[in-house]
């Protein structure tokens, strides 16, 4: 009956905006902004100091109970044991067979999956490492790839894998997906490169200075655009100015053949 009087007691004081401290040498203060205890709160607090300063220390871990030692050392342990209990003493028998439950679900899982040492697996690349290559191959490629080709989604899922693998691996990928994209790139740029020598002499020059001025930002009249790369500069002159190209005109028929019959020659 009395815990519950202090209990009760501590509920009220709260709820009329005090604040109850209990200090590291166990003196228990009461702080209200404006309003004082009254008589009758102060001689409950006179006659039950040492209960309810007990029951504000079983609440949460005071001062003195916090440990001086170092994070994981053994003052660190001993003071989350004694928290652990106290916060354990209200549980009922439900809830603490459901943490035993859940203890031996993960224990079952640790035995499974075996002992992982901490930090990443060894031999492993760090994931800085991993992103600054990624993103150097993406700035060397970044320089030459025109608009219109698209990239190969299967080197996405292959990087990724390589990443999680050693240094090796992952270098050897890097240098692979770097090869077979500036190879396709240059497939690509070779096509438009013989189309555009098939054209008129006209088109020719105009398609090369198209190209220099699309690969200057500055385009007088205090105008600035971005500045294309020498391939996406390349393949948006030779798309403005496709649809102008003549169409070639039919092959000639063939030239008459000439046949020696006797001391005549006849061109039939």
């Amino acid at each position: 009956m009395i815990q519950s009087s202090i209990h009760e007691f501590i509920a009220a004081i709260r709820e009329a905006g005090y604040t109850l401290k209990v200090t590291p040498s166990k003196t228990l203060k009461v702080i209200h902004p404006s309003r004082p205890l009254t008589d009758e709160e102060r001689q409950f607090i006179r006659e039950h100091k040492p209960d309810i300063v007990h029951a504000l220390s079983r609440e949460s871990p005071g001062p003195d109970d916090t440990p001086a030692d170092t994070p994981g050392g053994p003052g660190l342990d001993a003071w989350r044991r004694r928290y652990i209990e106290r916060e354990q003493e209200g549980w009922t028998p439900e809830r603490r067979q459901a943490q035993a439950d859940e203890i031996q679900r993960i224990e079952a899982y640790r035995r499974q999956r075996g002992p992982r040492p901490s930090g990443p697996p060894a031999g492993s690349i760090p994931r800085a490492e991993v992103f600054a290559a990624i993103g150097a191959v993406m700035n060397r490629l970044g320089a030459i790839w025109p608009g219109g080709l698209d990239t190969d989604p299967q080197w996405q899922d292959r990087i990724n894998a390589a990443a999680k693998g050693d240094r090796d691996t992952f270098l050897t990928a890097i240098r692979e997906w770097e090869a077979s994209e500036t190879r396709r790139v240059n497939e690509y740029m070779d096509g438009i490169r013989r189309e555009v020598a098939g054209w008129p002499d006209l088109y020719r020059r105009r398609f090369a200075l198209m190209v220099q001025g699309f690969m200057n930002k500055d385009r007088g009249y205090g105008l600035t655009v971005p500045a294309l790369n020498p391939n996406q500069a390349q393949e948006k002159a030779f798309n403005d100015l496709l649809p102008h190209i003549p169409a070639k005109e039919p092959d000639a028929p063939p030239a008459p053949t000439a046949q020696v019959r006797g001391t005549c020659r006849e061109i039939l």
